[in-house]
């Protein structure tokens, strides 16, 4: 029941963070192209820069674990466990 309500709790930030997200990225893009300073544009870039890399990282994780969950679903003895070391 607690891990119910933690999950929900957690839910519901990561939600509102998404739907804030677009708007934080449109921020960050418009300081890049429009600050006066030329190290606050720089700053920008690679803050959307390494946003993107992180986004991608994620996304890929989470495609392969999807993947796996699938697999596993079907044929829950398709994965042997590792040995022991």
């Amino acid at each position: 029941m607690v891990l119910t309500c933690r999950r929900r709790i957690l839910d519901r930030a990561v939600g509102r963070m998404a739907r804030r997200a677009t708007k934080a990225a449109e921020v960050i893009v418009e300081v890049a192209e429009n600050a006066e300073s030329e190290s606050v544009r720089l700053r920008a870039a690679r803050a959307v820069l390494s946003d993107m890399v992180t986004i991608s990282r994620f996304a890929d994780v989470e495609a392969r674990m999807h993947e796996f969950e699938e697999k596993l679903r079907k044929d829950p003895t398709s994965f042997a466990p590792l040995p022991r070391r």
